[in-house]
């Protein structure tokens, strides 16, 4: 049964470490109130403009209503777009607390970890503990406000111990090797020296700042040291180990709960609630520590990661092949439900499709005139395929107000993870996921899934319009324009298809030659119009009398041909007979200077010498 004590989480890069854990702190606190989490996850910034498009229909799947409170991540989304867009649909929609987890402050109520009081512990350590004097620091382009934030911390605290710094002690790189290198080459030109210890904005600047300074035939910690900055399990251990910054961001995640749980209950926190951050001092930096020294079995661990992403890649490869082409949707979704059980610690797997997820666009709509506009109901989401605890659910449309049908529910999870589907402009409906244990081991090559799926998707679409208009080309080529019967091209195709399904018990055709009498006098008296009205009017009366077993074509200019299968004469005659009807009480209704006079001719036909009507 769904719990109905839900908070909304929106969050980005969900198969991040950082992510990952403020996740899990949220789930694991969500849990001892007895709340239920819906996760909102997008991959904004992970492909071309174009292709991500779809990502904003994040914001089509909640029910706002439905929530006792939101938290907002927006520290984790790359693009300003999206966030602002998030932003502003939570503002507009939400009326109950909103949380914002990011470094920055915001109007709602703002949860980060210190980025200035670390960094201070950090070179208060390098200066009293080592005797630093020689202190430089690189930073980071890609992260300006958090660089600037932790220079600041550093000249600060440089200055409290009387210790100088300069442009010629502060770098800036991008997070590649070769832009580290140019950074640490201007570090180690200091006219004033070369750096006893380089402070680096984080762990991965910190291990390409090891292996340069390696390569250039430096020893770390003895000839310089360097530090990093969250504590990153590569880069505990290298060699030696990089004292770094504990960013307690599963705690962050718990306190995000708590707050929230506060403020419903009433209560009125701080609206900016930081949470504090530590060095964690290991070897880098001079220290000895002898906890580094301990076996973790970390290469084994690298391994078994690398082992796992092999794994993952041939899926993706079996998964990709396999959906290709695929132009039926039930043979797409028993393909996906063959490959869920790849994905590791999975509990429920669903895929949910918005009533018009098939509609066609509407260039093709235009071309075809295929009518849409009554097809699809707002009202009802369709679960188009379901797998919970490795067994298939039965597809089954639910109400459009709520996410899952309530088959989804009534295990142990609390948490359940949602994802867009969409091919650029074009939103079907959404994934969603929930793992055993509400543990949310979400990978990268989900990425991959994601993408499949919505190509399976849009290629399932696009046959749909193909068909639409080869239909539309085939009735252009095959039938009348004025009547819409079909023509003598039409004709002979249905006589094909009736040889094709030919059998010995097949009953012989009656075949009703009709023409309307002085039709070309009409035209010359009274003009076209009249003549084509006189066509129309015979047109509607055979179609008020049509049956499964009529087959109407309009042969020549006044001709039509109707042909019976499975029909005695008597039967065809007797139709005949009420289209004449048809045509004198109109006759009678509507006065006109002329008359509709009919003339017909029944003749029986087999099967082999159907061709011959044709002919004739």
């Amino acid at each position: 049964m769904q719990n109905n004590k839900k908070i909304a989480l929106f969050i980005s890069h969900i198969y991040g470490e950082y992510q990952r854990n403020l996740c899990t702190g949220i789930i694991t606190r969500a849990a001892e109130y007895g709340y239920q989490i819906d996760i909102f996850a997008s991959n904004d910034g992970e492909t071309t403009e174009e292709l991500e498009q779809g990502e904003s229909s994040i914001l089509k799947i909640p029910n706002f209503s439905s929530y006792r409170g939101v938290i907002f991540a927006s520290g984790t989304y790359r693009e300003s777009g999206l966030k602002n867009q998030i932003l502003q649909t939570i503002k507009e929609k939400c009326s109950c607390p909103i949380l914002n987890i990011n470094q920055e402050p915001s109007e709602f109520y703002t949860l980060s970890i210190d980025n200035i009081q670390p960094m201070k512990e950090l070179v208060s350590h390098l200066i009293t503990t080592h005797k630093y004097q020689r202190i430089s620091f690189l930073a980071n382009k890609h992260d300006e406000l958090f660089s600037s934030q932790r220079i600041k911390s550093y000249q600060d605290t440089m200055s409290e111990y009387k210790l100088s710094w300069s442009d010629n002690t502060i770098a800036w790189c991008n997070p590649n090797i070769n832009s580290v290198l140019d950074a640490v080459t201007k570090l180690l030109s200091n006219p004033e020296g070369p750096p006893e210890v380089i402070v680096c904005y984080n762990d991965s600047i910190a291990l390409m700042v090891s292996k340069i300074l390696t390569d250039k035939g430096y020893t770390i910690p003895n000839d310089i040291a360097i530090t990093g900055y969250d504590n990153l399990e590569s880069a505990r251990h290298n060699i030696p180990p990089i004292t770094s910054v504990e960013f307690p961001v599963r705690e962050l995640g718990e306190l995000t709960m708590d707050t929230l749980i506060r403020i419903y209950a009433g209560e009125k926190p701080d609206k900016s609630i930081t949470m504090s951050a530590h060095p964690v001092i290991l070897s880098s930096c001079g220290c000895i520590n002898p906890s580094t020294q301990r076996n973790s079995h970390y290469n084994l661990n690298l391994i078994e990661t690398i082992a796992r992403r092999e794994r993952e890649m041939i899926t993706d490869i079996n998964l990709s092949s396999s959906l290709l082409n695929i132009t039926d949707i039930d043979e797409g979704m028993d393909v996906l439900a063959r490959f869920t059980n790849t994905i590791e610690n999975l509990e429920g797997f669903y895929i949910c499709l918005y009533s018009d997820w098939d509609s066609l666009s509407d260039s093709i709509l235009d071309i075809t005139d295929v009518d849409e506009d009554n097809a699809y109901s707002n009202d009802l989401k369709l679960l188009k395929m379901g797998i919970k605890n490795g067994k298939r659910v039965p597809e089954c449309s639910f109400n459009s107000h709520i996410l899952l049908p309530s088959s989804a529910y009534g295990n142990s999870s609390i948490a359940f993870l949602y994802m867009p589907l969409y091919f650029k402009d074009k939103n079907f409906g959404y994934i969603a996921l929930s793992y055993k244990n509400n543990y949310i081991k979400h990978t990268f090559s989900f990425m991959l899934w994601l993408r499949n799926i919505n190509n399976m998707l849009q290629t399932i679409v696009s046959n749909y319009e193909r068909t639409a208009l080869i239909n539309r080309l085939e009735t252009l080529y095959l039938k009348d324009e004025l009547t819409h019967f079909w023509n003598s091209k039409g004709l002979k195709k249905h006589c094909d298809a009736l040889l094709i399904k030919k059998n010995d018990s097949d009953n012989p055709l009656i075949v009703i030659t009709l023409n309307i009498n002085s039709l070309d006098q009409i035209q010359a008296q009274f003009g076209l119009n009249e003549a084509e009205l006189c066509l129309l009017i015979l047109a509607r009366a055979i179609e008020s009398n049509q049956t499964d077993s009529l087959f109407c074509s309009r042969t020549e200019k006044n001709t039509f041909l109707l042909l019976f299968q499975d029909t005695l004469e008597e039967d065809a005659i007797g139709l005949m007979k009420k289209i004449e009807k048809y045509i004198q009480n109109y006759q009678l209704i509507h006065k006109k200077s002329y008359s509709i006079h009919l003339s017909y001719s029944c003749q029986t036909y087999t099967l082999d010498n159907l061709y011959t009507i044709q002919e004739e």
